[in-house]
């Protein structure tokens, strides 16, 4: 790990530097760092071991000392740290707030980039990452938040915040097949119609009775079904949704043929551009990133007179990333009525299960924060845990959203600065005596007078993480208010 910048330091330290985390005298194991080298001159997608992906464009990347902001040639290490948890935030001494605002959050991540001789790294003008933070229960309004760390309070304080991405935002990509072949004669090549089926298929009732054009001639079609493939964000085939195929058989030959299929330039999902003068971009010659994404293949197929099994693809269709509506789907014109009832926030989250998380652009490295402004009608107080010490660690664990606030220690109590009246909480207080880890943890509503009175006990550090782990079911994304701040 590099070297650590610890939040007592007198100067202000900068957002690429790693904190300690804030219990490690407690004996606890702060958040890992994952380290990924990659070449810089080459578009590359990363994922995290909590579930973020980083999109990462070719060239954009310069030295952090470079006044001339040249893009950096070679290996570039990039170091990802992923604050998931009540028990991240807690341990690591981070809280979820703007200025005096709460914040809910979704997730924070520290993201840092280097080249392999230690030099700092910064992404270029006109450069983005592409961000998706995983989300269960995704909920609207949440905004990606950039981490300005002070050395005043030693904590992170999260500004200028940027909104989610939505699918009519972003270029999609459709998958690119690579075999050396059409896609179409690989699987005409693949696809074999027996005897007995050709014979079935002759008496059927259903047969069609229509003539279609096929390499300058006219042929007779007996059956004609639609398969729609489906590939992994690697290209790789993962199944085949077939419409109505008119004999087990067939189905079966399909699902052969497509399990043969070799891996797939991948499907893609690119952000806008980041506003910067069309010259200087391309003197930089920065891209907007791209995310590989899952995706679909249309084909349609056709069985001829004499049992011939003919393939059309269309190259010009758009890709749908996984869970986002094709429209000549099945009912797709009951789901578009739906979606024209939906509010907007309703749709906005249901656009986010679509793309499988909350999907942003960030123009810089350092601490990232998923989160949105938490909006409650009552009145601000300042809470106050009395009977503390300066050297203790205390916080706010809120029960109705995902958010930790960290005190300020004034004198031998701890204070919490315009915190909505009535919130439920559980209040966490740790500290070191002699060799003895202590906690004391109550729950209670916020309110104007001080509580005081906290029991502290020895706890060994298994029996915090328990508890930790326990507070983490507490806060759920969406269960507060909303501002559209």
């Amino acid at each position: 790990m590099p070297e650590a910048a610890t939040p007592a330091e007198a100067a202000p330290w900068p957002a690429t530097a790693e904190l300690e985390p804030a219990t490690a005298w407690a004996g606890l194991p702060g958040v890992p760092t994952q380290v990924f080298r990659l070449q810089a001159a080459l578009d590359t997608t990363v994922s995290g071991v909590r579930g973020t992906t980083l999109a990462l464009p070719a060239n954009a990347f310069a030295y952090a000392d470079d006044p001339e902001q040249k893009a950096v040639a070679g290996t570039v290490e990039v170091r990802l740290r992923e604050f998931v948890s009540v028990a991240d935030m807690v341990l690591n001494g981070l809280h979820t707030a703007s200025g005096d605002n709460l914040l809910e959050t979704g997730g924070m991540v520290q993201l840092t980039a280097r080249t392999s001789d230690g030099r700092s790294c910064q992404l270029r003008p006109g450069a983005a990452v592409l961000v998706r933070l995983p989300a269960p229960r995704p909920v609207a309004g949440m905004q990606l938040f950039r981490g300005v760390p002070t050395a005043a309070t030693g904590r992170v304080d999260w500004q200028s915040p940027r909104r989610a991405l939505r699918p009519r935002q972003l270029r999609a990509g459709a998958p690119v097949f690579r075999a050396g072949m059409p896609l179409r004669l690989f699987l005409q090549r693949r696809l074999v119609c027996s005897e007995a089926t050709l014979r079935e298929l002759r008496r059927s009732p259903q047969r069609l009775r229509r003539k279609m054009w096929h390499e300058g001639r006219r042929v007779r079609v007996l059956a004609a079904w639609k398969a729609v493939i489906l590939l992994d964000s690697a290209g790789r085939a993962r199944g085949v949704r077939q419409t109505a195929p008119p004999t087990p058989e067939l189905r079966a030959n399909v699902e052969r043929a497509v399990a043969q299929l070799p891996a797939f330039l991948p499907a893609y999902l690119q952000a806008p551009a980041e506003k910067q003068p069309r010259q200087r971009r391309r003197t930089l010659g920065v891209k907007p990133p791209r995310l590989r994404a899952r995706g679909v293949v249309p084909v349609w197929l056709t069985v001829t007179k004499r049992g011939r099994i003919l393939v059309k693809t269309d190259k010009g269709r758009p890709v749908y990333p996984a869970g986002i509506q094709d429209p000549e789907a099945p009912n797709a014109e009951a789901a578009r009525q739906r979606l024209g009832k939906l509010s907007e926030q309703e749709l906005a989250a249901l656009e986010t299960r679509q793309l499988g998380g909350y999907l942003f652009t960030a123009s810089s490295l350092g601490w990232l924060n998923c989160d949105r402004f938490y909006n409650s009608n009552e009145p601000k107080v300042l809470f106050t845990v009395r009977d503390t010490e300066p050297e203790d660690l205390v916080c706010l664990v809120f029960h109705n959203l995902r958010a930790v606030l960290g005190g300020t220690a004034a004198g031998r109590r701890h204070e919490f600065k315009k915190v909505p009246r009535g919130e439920p909480v559980t209040v966490l207080a740790l500290r070191r005596r002699g060799t003895e880890l202590e906690m004391a943890m109550t729950q209670t509503a916020v309110g104007g007078t001080p509580l005081s009175g906290l029991h502290y006990q020895p706890v060994t550090p298994a029996q915090l993480q328990t508890v930790l782990r326990q507070l983490d079911h507490i806060g759920q994304p969406g269960a507060g208010g909303l501002s559209s701040r």
